[in-house]
């Protein structure tokens, strides 16, 4: 039987961060990067040896990101690793090219599973060639929007490929034309019944992506991460506040919400309690 976020009681996480242990660790992660680039980039290194490095990475930035050392503490990555457990389904929206899916395919193991959608072309085929040469056998990769509608819709693409949205004033990108799907026709096509954490970065469309979801997550309450930054944006441009998403999820069952910062969650119930402009959000459905 799959695990429910409702079957536990998940404290704030309150676990001090040794902030000036940052450097060196960063300055870790940037050669990391940098070799890692060369070996999805490069041919010639042979299949068992790219296998290899994909499973020594997912353990090295599982490890970090799920301990006092993490480089970035107050994005989703420490959560995806601390709160995922083997066996564990995990929903990546917006997956962009991998790196949280590369911490959650290590924490669910080989029992759970990790379903992460991207819609761009580029992005996506880069994503299918990692999978392939790291040998994530527990991740399944959808080309696809999800939002509150099946079909097609127009993605404005930026030309670094992170901050696409289908709001043309988000970051007036060029249009392109994309599927998308909502997660309720997809999990119900796919037999999906349940997930323990979803991670919605979608640019803008987080109220969209609820409103599609609305079945799926009334009956299977995952944890969910969002983010929620430019919230004046939002107001002006998108029609909606991030009172407006938080109204909308506690429709659903959701009563804890809390913002991602460096020492933790810290808890808020309303957009006026929120200090940063740019930050991520987790909500929880009450047991």
């Amino acid at each position: 039987m799959l695990r429910t976020a409702t079957s536990l009681e998940l404290e704030p996480v309150s676990q001090e961060f040794h902030l000036e242990s940052q450097y060196p660790v960063k300055t870790i992660f940037k050669f990391h990067h940098l070799v890692k680039n060369c070996i999805i980039n490069t041919p010639y290194f042979p299949h068992w040896l790219t296998r290899v490095f994909g499973h020594v990475d997912g353990l090295l930035v599982y490890w970090l990101y799920s301990s006092r050392f993490c480089p970035t503490p107050h994005k989703p990555f420490r959560y995806i690793a601390t709160f995922l457990q083997p066996g564990d389904v995990y929903i990546d929206i917006g997956a962009s090219f991998g790196q949280m899916v590369a911490v959650a395919q290590i924490a669910v193991g080989k029992r759970g599973h990790v379903y992460a959608f991207e819609p761009q072309t580029t992005v996506f085929q880069r994503l299918v060639h990692i999978k392939d040469i790291f040998g994530w056998d527990n991740v399944t990769l959808i080309r696809s929007l999800v939002g509150n509608r099946n079909g097609e819709c127009i993605l404005y693409e930026n030309t670094n490929s992170r901050v696409s949205s289908i709001f043309r004033n988000w970051e007036r990108g060029k249009p392109g034309t994309y599927p998308i799907t909502t997660l309720d026709e997809w999990t119900a096509r796919n037999e999906l019944t349940a997930a323990y954490l979803i991670k919605v970065d979608v640019e803008g469309a987080e109220l969209q992506v609820i409103q599609g979801s609305r079945r799926f997550l009334a009956q299977a309450k995952p944890i969910l991460i969002l983010e929620i930054n430019n919230r004046v944006f939002r107001q002006q441009e998108l029609g909606y506040t991030v009172d407006d998403l938080m109204s909308e999820l506690r429709k659903l069952g959701y009563e804890e919400f809390y913002v991602l910062r460096p020492e933790g969650l810290a808890p808020f119930v309303r957009s006026q309690d929120l200090l940063e402009s740019d930050c991520d959000m987790l909500a929880m459905a009450s047991n």
